[in-house]
């Protein structure tokens, strides 16, 4: 029942079916029997140094050219403050870039698999509080 009235059958929305809600015990530890079991890359340190060491390059870059800048009549605390603030948000968006940079070049340097991925069942769940499905989904 909505605002608009009921919701009568062919509406677009899905038929009523509630689903079974076990009992789950939250301190064990988790494992889909589904999943397919993932190999770890035998270089992913070798990736991981890939991203971190150029952002700490960068940003140590950016750290040394904003002192040199704000230090020629010597840093007061207020510089000291932003240039850490620069420095962090720096870091954050250095780190997205050769994050972003890294797996281009993982993309372009794996082969690509033959033939078509098999099909996966997968559930949109979308919350929906008193609202018409198909005017939302429209």
């Amino acid at each position: 029942m909505t605002r608009l009235g009921a919701i009568r059958p062919g509406s677009g929305a899905p038929s009523e079916a509630p689903m079974p809600f076990p009992a789950q015990d939250l301190a064990a530890p988790f494992s889909d029997t589904a999943a397919p079991e993932g190999t770890p890359c035998p270089s992913r340190w070798a990736w991981r140094a890939g991203v971190f060491l150029p952002t700490l390059l960068a940003t140590g870059l950016i750290i040394a050219l904003f002192t040199d800048f704000f230090a020629i009549g010597g840093l007061s605390p207020f510089e000291t403050v932003l240039i850490s603030m620069i420095a962090f948000t720096f870091f954050w968006i250095a780190m997205s870039l050769f994050m972003a940079v890294s797996g281009l070049v993982r993309v372009l340097l794996t082969r690509r698999r033959e033939g078509v991925a098999a099909p996966i069942d997968v559930a949109l769940v979308i919350p929906i509080h008193n609202e018409v499905p198909n005017v939302v989904f429209g």
